[in-house]
Formats: structure tokens, sequence, C-alpha cells
């Protein structure tokens, strides 16, 4: 199953989708349910045997792109999708140091939100950090 839970924009009258026949070829079943006055629906294909779902969720994902939909709309990005800027900005404001949940949105896990410097040493920085103790912070009255 390849399950998708997108938003479509709030001024969208037609919510049905008709998928190209090089698609729909490659789904057995489909099945919509969703939040129908907020726009939110949850997209679900049963994928044919021997099919590649990462390929075709690329492509489905492409096509909602295409009508002004956004996805994830209700389950958060979590480390499954990119974080669209202005939520990058928000993570990076709540938590300046990237404690909480480094990789969110597919953004960094380093500490103190560095860029990696290749796919091999990502997180290195996360570890480190771990390992070095905390500054003491003063309290004044």
């Amino acid at each position: 199953i390849l399950a998708l839970d997108i938003a479509l924009p709030c001024n969208t009258q037609d919510w049905f989708e008709t998928l190209p026949p090089e698609l729909a070829e490659q789904i057995e079943v489909t099945m919509y349910c969703g939040h129908f006055f907020c726009h939110v629906l949850h997209q679900e294909y049963l994928v044919k045997k021997g099919r590649d779902c990462a390929a075709l969720k690329r492509r489905l994902l492409a096509l909602l792109e295409a009508r002004g939909a956004r996805y994830p709309a209700e389950h958060n990005v979590g480390h499954l999708y990119a974080a669209a800027p202005e939520l990058e900005r928000h993570y990076r404001q709540l938590d300046p140091t990237n404690a909480f949940n480094p990789g969110i949105g597919q953004l960094t896990r380093r500490h103190r939100w560095q860029e990696d410097c290749c796919a091999t040493h990502a997180g290195d920085a996360i570890a480190a950090a771990a390992k070095t103790p905390r500054a003491e912070t003063s309290r004044t009255s």
C-alpha cells in the first residue's frame, strides 16, 4: 500500500483524481477518504506486485504538486518528506541547537544546524555534541 496524506488548495473544486494511464495501470485499487471541509485527503493505492513503489510515489507527488497540493497534510513531514522553507525556519527558531528531532524534514542532523559535508559524515556533529559537557548557565535575579 502506498499511502499519501495531502491537502488540496482551499479553492479546489475538482477533488477527484484522474491518473494518467501509465500510472493507473500500476495500481490494483485506489482508496480515498478524508476531512473534506478542510480539503485533507488520505489517498491510498494498492500497488500491483512487482511495480516500483518509490518511482510511482514520486510521479504521484509530482502530479499533486502540479495541482497545488501540499503534503503531508495532517501528519507532518517526519523524516520522509522535505520541510518547506517556512517550516524549516520554524524548526530552526524553535530548536536552535537541533537537539529535539535532528533530521526532521530531511534537514541536517548536525548540531546547531551545521551543514553535512557528505552523506558519510551526516550526524557526526550531533554525536560529538552529545559527548561534550554542556556549559552551565548562570541565573540572574
